[in-house]
């Protein structure tokens, strides 16, 4: 690889690292209401979003080992996995910049065998589809958006599955609840939005009152 080659790679990089950081705006941002409790200060500045890119929403799903049973569920759901994939669908020229709420495989965990055998199964593909966009929203956002958003009477958070979900303070006020589901774990920055890891779904009423 030539020095030439290689110094280009490294500006297109930084640009395009600078451009994101714009998109998403918030980037190193403190602004937490003072009335927050110091827990969730603290979970703030312990999960702070670095400002190197990382991999794409996709490629960090699938990377971790906690996601596996959410990662082969998004195979049903190819459209939204594309998206989840980088990749410029609609012809804007940018990535499609999403938060998602990613079940881990404990959240799976609390189904019986039965349900989840069912939620693979083709007859209920508009189930899990719809499932899935409820763990997805289409813009990015930090954790001093969910404190803004669950300090609102009936804060709620819109989803690709075109019904919003509540927001409110988790026990102990160091976290979020998304209707039942706790987010537990802020990931890295990916290159076209941010990962939570949750440990419950957030709809599972889908699958207990429509799984066939």
């Amino acid at each position: 690889m030539s020095l030439l080659y290689t110094e280009l790679l490294i500006v297109s990089l930084a640009l395009l690292q600078a451009t994101l950081a714009f998109r998403l705006g918030r980037i190193g941002s403190s602004a937490i209401p003072s009335s927050t409790s110091t827990e969730t200060q603290q979970l703030q500045r312990s999960t702070q979003l670095q400002t190197r890119l990382w991999g794409s929403l996709l490629e960090t799903i699938e990377g971790d080992p906690s996601f596996s049973v959410f990662s082969q569920l998004l195979a049903g759901v190819p459209d939204l996995k594309t998206l989840m994939g980088d990749e410029d669908v609609g012809g804007s020229g940018g990535a499609n910049i999403m938060t998602v709420l990613a079940p881990n495989n404990a959240a799976f965990a609390k189904l019986n065998k039965d349900q989840l055998f069912k939620l693979g199964k083709k007859d209920n593909l508009p189930i899990l589809r719809k499932l899935v966009r409820f763990h997805v929203h289409e813009d990015v956002l930090r954790l001093d958006d969910f404190v803004t958003m669950s300090q609102v009477k009936e804060g709620t958070l819109s989803t690709l599955a075109l019904v919003p979900v509540s927001i409110k303070p988790a026990e102990g006020g160091k976290s979020f609840r998304i209707n039942e589901a706790k987010i537990i774990r802020e990931l890295p920055l990916c290159s076209n939005g941010v990962v939570y890891e949750v440990d419950t779904l957030v709809n599972p009423v889908l699958i207990y009152r429509y799984l066939v």
